[in-house]
């Protein structure tokens, strides 16, 4: 999904320290944080 796709770059910036690997693994809560 593209959604994902820009969600995970948005966390690339928000937290630099997590892979865009690992962006697939994180938690729903952090997709949520980022819609808010």
């Amino acid at each position: 999904m593209l959604l994902n796709r820009v969600r995970c770059e948005a966390m690339e910036k928000i937290r630099v320290y997590f892979d865009r690997n690992l962006c697939r693994f994180l938690p729903p809560k952090e997709s949520i944080f980022l819609d808010l």
